[in-house]
């Protein structure tokens, strides 16, 4: 089942932090357990951020699909950046397997080390319209 309320903003900021007021969460919950989170926030109809945290295997192409159809459809936007931490190989796969391009690199962008910048362009998602 898919969620798409604030309920969601604890599961998400606790592993990732804060983010603004304005955010949209978009979840994967199973028997009452959330598996996973996204979550769409600095959007102003041209570009957005997203990021997302879960469960191993929470993600999935039909999820993809859907978060996307709402940051390219549905909000309008033409660009979607994402920040990934160094440390973190698994998103970075699944960022660079969906399409996103690693554009830059924040230097001890975080505690523990580098923040890689990646972005998606509309027209350049592999797992739908766009």
């Amino acid at each position: 089942m898919l969620l798409t309320d604030d309920s969601l903003r604890p599961y998400f900021e606790d592993v990732l932090g804060e983010t603004t007021d304005k955010a949209r969460f978009i979840g994967r919950v199973e028997d009452g357990k959330i598996l996973g989170v996204a979550a769409v926030y600095n959007f102003d109809g041209h570009s957005c951020e997203a990021g997302w945290t879960g469960e191993k295997g929470w993600m999935t192409r039909g999820f993809l699909m859907l978060l996307f159809d709402y940051i390219f459809n549905q909000l309008n936007c033409k660009r979607c950046s994402v920040l990934i931490q160094d440390d973190n190989p698994t998103a970075i796969k699944l960022a660079e397997k969906v399409g996103f391009v690693r554009e830059g690199c924040m230097r001890q962008g975080w505690e523990g080390g580098d923040l890689f910048l990646y972005g998606l362009l509309k027209k350049d998602f592999r797992y739908g319209k766009g």
